[in-house]
């Protein structure tokens, strides 16, 4: 894996024609994905992003959606409604963007889940300090 260094100069580098023009945000409507999803919009560039999530987290997306208008005018944000633990659902959103682009630049998956065996509450590693 690069060190920071060197992926904060790669960052740098992006240009109109470098940056992802087509992203697909699976989770994207919070943590690490609603941040990734600003830092794309911040650099400013034209892009699409299709932000893939629940029912529930859809006023939210309209209010962020908003926030990102002011912050960069050629970026588009597309929600599209779907629960990706279904198999049917999954199918049915790729077709949906299959429909509307031709490539896809960025796929971001970072989608919570629920473990099988439920919640538990030991931590699967040994804690050192500052855990």
């Amino acid at each position: 894996m690069p060190n920071l260094p060197t992926i904060l100069s790669s960052n740098t580098s992006l240009t109109p024609s470098t940056t992802p023009r087509t992203a697909i945000f699976l989770g994207g409507t919070a943590g690490i994905g609603k941040l990734t999803l600003i830092a794309l919009i911040k650099l400013g560039f034209e892009c699409k992003a299709y932000v893939i999530g629940r029912k529930a987290s859809f006023p939210a997306f309209q209010t962020f959606a908003e926030e990102m208008k002011s912050v960069n005018a050629k970026a588009t944000l597309v929600w599209v409604e779907a629960e990706v633990s279904l198999l049917a659902e999954a199918k049915r959103v790729c077709g949906m963007i299959k429909e509307r682009d031709m490539k896809v630049d960025l796929l971001f998956m970072s989608t919570g889940f629920a473990p099988l065996g439920g919640r538990r509450s030991e931590l699967p590693f040994q804690c050192e300090e500052n855990c």
